[in-house]
C-alpha cells in the first residue's frame, strides 16, 4: 500500500505573468497544488487570490529566499537568447 501525503505541493513560479508562466500557473491551480509566482515590482497579478505573490527579481537574493521558503518545485520560465547568425 503507497500512502500519499494530504499536503498541498507548493510550486514557485518565476514568469508567471508571461504566457508559458501563465499556463504553467493554471495548469498547476488545476492539479491542486499550492502555487506561489515571483512577481516584479509594479507587475499585475493576473491571478488573483489563487496564487501566493512575493515581490522580487531573480537578481534580489532576499526576494528569491522569501519566495522559495517552503516550495516543493520551481519552476523558471524565461526566453531563450536570440541566436546571432
Amino acid at each position: 500500500e503507497i500512502e500519499m501525503s494530504s499536503r498541498l505541493e507548493t510550486v514557485l513560479v518565476h514568469g508567471a505573468a508571461g504566457a508559458q508562466g501563465s499556463a504553467i500557473v493554471r495548469a498547476a491551480l488545476a492539479r491542486g497544488a499550492h502555487v506561489r509566482v515571483l512577481l516584479r515590482p509594479g507587475r499585475a497579478n493576473p491571478f488573483g487570490s489563487s496564487v501566493d505573490v512575493v515581490r522580487g527579481d531573480l537578481a534580489d537574493r532576499e526576494s528569491l529566499d522569501r519566495a522559495s521558503l517552503g516550495v516543493d518545485k520551481v519552476v523558471l520560465t524565461m526566453p531563450l537568447p536570440s541566436p546571432t547568425i
